[in-house]
């Protein structure tokens, strides 16, 4: 089904309007990203902090520019994941005779 979009609907102006009237499309837009409704949550939730931090003249789509905070959040923490230390793994058990793993 297609999503109509309101073209006489006002702008969100502020983060906490941003929050109200497209908080779930943003929720699904990061969910789309990370594939994890908690790291979604967790995504938004940056950028909204990110957002209300900083003055917003400069910006003249809030909700694009919390897209692109949200794309960049994403980046950041896959890169963090990508880069982060693997010494505290254990290897892997090595299994002798069989190259496949029966449950």
């Amino acid at each position: 089904m297609e999503e109509l979009i309101d073209i006489t609907a006002e702008p969100p102006e502020t983060v906490e309007d941003l929050a109200r009237t497209q908080g779930d499309k943003l929720l699904r837009y990061a969910y789309l990203l990370t594939g994890s409704r908690a790291a979604a949550e967790d995504v938004v939730q940056t950028a909204y902090l990110k957002l209300s931090g900083q003055s917003q003249t400069h910006i003249r789509s809030l909700t694009a520019y919390a897209r692109s905070v949200i794309l960049n959040e994403h980046r950041r923490r896959l890169r963090r994941l990508l880069t982060q230390p693997t010494e505290h793994l254990q290897p892997m058990p090595v299994f002798e005779g069989s190259s496949q793993l029966r449950v």
